[in-house]
């Protein structure tokens, strides 16, 4: 049974059209990410061009060439592993979703919170040190705005799923009334 939420559409419906859209998210940034790998390491002296045309501009830029390069593999491979996962996750809550599954929902659930409490020291460090902070803020505030609605219809929807599973119990009488309890 989908229960229809204040906006008109069901929990179910909402969750995947999150799945969607953190699917194509994840897939541009992995582009992103690896467009900027391939030049970082075939054309680092493109990169330090651009970096020194307006320095104030691309401040970030400057302190990435300034790292090792092993520092900078490192934090490319780190970025790329979290997009990944990510991506990976996000087939996950579609398919928990399609085939109403709690557990895949759960899954990116618990993973989602992980990860928005991971990266919020490095998003604080990011807009404190960005050459455009009101640019940095409002990406940061955007990210954890659209990542507090998600977990609030997936929590919506994991909750329908609980309930729906106990009433589906063998010998649960009253399923009427565990889903007015919502």
């Amino acid at each position: 049974m989908c229960i229809t939420l204040p906006c008109g559409y069901s929990s179910q419906t909402l969750a995947k059209v999150i799945a969607y859209s953190e699917i194509a998210i994840n897939f541009v940034a992995i582009t992103l990410c690896m467009v900027f790998a391939t030049i970082l390491e075939a054309r680092p002296d493109l990169l330090s061009q651009v970096a020194n045309e307006k320095p104030t501009e691309n401040q970030e830029i400057i302190v990435l060439l300034e790292l090792p390069h092993v520092a900078q593999i490192c934090l490319t491979l780190w970025i790329f592993m979290n997009l990944v996962t990510s991506l990976v996750l996000s087939i996950v809550l579609l398919r928990g979703a399609q085939e109403r599954n709690l557990g895949k929902v759960r899954v990116w659930f618990i993973f989602t919170i992980i990860s928005h409490i991971v990266w919020l020291p490095i998003l604080i460090f990011w807009t404190t040190h960005s050459s455009e902070p009101v640019n940095a803020i409002f990406t940061t505030l955007m990210s954890y705005i659209f990542g507090g609605l998600s977990l609030c219809v997936i929590y919506s929807f994991m909750e329908e799923l609980k309930i729906e599973n106990i009433s589906h119990r063998p010998g649960y009488k009253n399923h009427h009334v565990a889903f007015n309890k919502i």
